[in-house]
């Protein structure tokens, strides 16, 4: 066997073991963790759009789902987002509850936007993303222990 062929099955064996090892997954309490890092991203993407490009945009709020909505000039109305940003729905026992009772929340100071607070909630863990109207921030989850969606 020569060294590329031996390099060959060692990459093999490698890929393999990294699907297999993602395939397992990770234990279930950190679904809260990463869907709050998921929606803090969506909300800042969703905010620098408004921003940077001028489309307003908000996020719609569910107990069970969130997504990006556009304003759509021609209707007068909020529209879903196009692309990646739709409805995105959460893993089965996360619950999403917003700081007031609306469900729709603009985006950005050209959008209106306003600070604004939503909470992933799983099995007595809380996670919180604030939004001040510009930029979006884990501040922290039940135990009291700070978050920051820079770390891992």
């Amino acid at each position: 066997m020569t060294l590329i062929e031996m390099l060959v099955v060692l990459a093999i064996i490698a890929v393999i073991a990294s699907v297999s090892a993602l395939a397992i997954g990770g234990p279930r309490r950190l679904d809260g963790r990463v869907e709050a890092r998921r929606l803090e991203a969506t909300l800042q993407l969703a905010a620098d759009r408004t921003m940077i490009g001028d489309v307003p945009q908000a996020i719609a709020v569910a107990p069970d789902s969130y997504g990006v909505m556009t304003w759509n000039e021609a209707t007068g109305a909020w529209q879903p987002a196009s692309g990646s940003d739709q409805q995105h729905a959460l893993p089965h026992g996360l619950t999403l509850t917003a700081s007031d009772d609306r469900r729709l929340f603009p985006l950005g100071a050209d959008a209106g936007g306003e600070a604004f607070a939503l909470s992933l909630a799983e099995q007595g863990q809380t996670w919180t993303v604030d939004f001040d109207g510009i930029t979006a921030r884990i501040v922290g989850e039940a135990s009291g222990t700070p978050q920051s969606g820079a770390t891992g």
